[in-house]
């Protein structure tokens, strides 16, 4: 079993025995006590996994649940109720629903909302069941929340991170076939869509946390960069493979290939270590720089010009190699501005550090 619904079964296994206990001592009525066990149930095992997310749309689903119920014994206390009357309030409550709530949390909510609020049509004491229900969800739904808090607690920012160190170790992958000059179009067209869908994912997690306020400021500016650095990468990379695979038989790139694969592990460490940085930045950042290498290849190359050398090579292969060194270049470019980015992120962590633990330092007179 994977470890996350493993873990979603030892909350729930924690959660559901303590709201059945306070059922219990607050004495509701048997036919209400289910609620509580059922929100602890949304709130773990249905909701999406970020803490800020869950807390997010529990804050609006304990504004539909009260609207709702309060409506629905509102109508049961004067009217004798039918089918006709249940189908015109599923109606108006879908519809008074669909204009409070964002469409992304009104697509979950409003059967729960609905289904709660049948409850309250078909008792004879509307106001008490009320009253009896929004204490049960808000009793589920706080041990839920305390729940998930406390064991194995997933936050969005986390989430971000974790994301954007696996997508740098998926792009190093992919630098390999850019430089191997053979591709498997199979292995490579997997790579390429495993890349498209950790993007997604990013971005989706990525808009949960400003969507909750989860992120401040100066992390949401450097994550929006570095997201859309990640992206750039990975279309240099692609049209690099593109070419390299192009012209593999490519005489003058194959005469100069042994310098570019020292570019190329430089990329890979560079990769590596951005991977690492991203998911646990080191007090002490010291990060692969690849425009070493870059302009050690491109020496080479344009001493090879100067002696014309190159001019022994067919003007297709001359070209060629022109539009891969300016991939090239324009690759190492972002990269640089990625290492850049992350050093500067580090440093301001370093930085608000220190200025706490001064803060927390006694202060003592001399």
């Amino acid at each position: 079993m994977d470890k996350i619904y493993r873990y979603k079964l030892i909350k729930l296994a924690i959660a559901m025995p303590l709201v059945f206990s306070i059922a219990l001592v607050l004495n509701i009525q048997a036919s209400l006590s289910f609620f509580g066990p059922l929100f602890v149930f949304v709130v773990i095992w249905l909701f999406p996994d970020p803490i800020e997310l869950k807390r997010f749309v529990v804050q609006k689903m304990l504004l539909v649940m009260a609207v709702v119920s309060i409506f629905a014994a509102f109508i049961a206390s004067f009217s004798y109720i039918n089918s006709v009357i249940i189908f015109l309030f599923i109606l108006l409550t879908g519809w008074g629903i669909k204009i409070w709530i964002p469409v992304a949390v009104n697509l979950g909510l409003t059967p729960i909302g609905i289904f709660t609020a049948m409850a309250v049509l078909r008792s004879s004491a509307p106001y008490t069941t009320v009253v009896y229900m929004m204490i049960l969800i808000s009793v589920g739904v706080v041990s839920g929340l305390l729940v998930d808090s406390f064991f194995w607690p997933v936050y969005s920012s986390r989430v971000i991170e974790k994301q954007v160190s696996q997508l740098f170790l998926t792009l190093e992958t992919l630098s390999q076939s850019a430089f191997s000059f053979e591709r498997d179009d199979s292995i490579y067209n997997t790579q390429i869509l495993q890349i498209e869908k950790q993007i997604q994912a990013i971005s989706k997690a990525f808009k949960i946390a400003i969507m909750t306020h989860s992120l401040s400021s100066t992390e949401q500016q450097k994550w929006e960069q570095l997201i859309g650095l990640q992206k750039k990468i990975f279309l240099h990379l692609r049209e690099l493979t593109d070419l390299t695979h192009n012209n593999k038989n490519n005489p003058l790139l194959n005469r100069i290939r042994p310098e570019i694969s020292l570019l190329n592990n430089t990329l890979s460490e560079t990769f590596l270590t951005l991977a690492q940085v991203t998911l646990n930045p080191p007090e002490n950042l010291l990060l692969p720089n690849p425009n070493i290498d870059l302009q050690r290849w491109q020496r080479s190359l344009t001493e090879m010009r100067e002696d014309r050398e190159t001019q022994s090579f067919d003007l297709i292969s001359r070209l060629n190699v022109a539009l891969i060194e300016y991939s090239l270049e324009s690759l190492v470019k972002i990269i640089s501005e990625s290492i850049a980015l992350v050093e500067d992120s580090s440093t301001e962590i370093m930085i608000n550090q220190s200025l706490d633990n001064q803060k927390n330092q006694p202060i003592t007179n001399n």
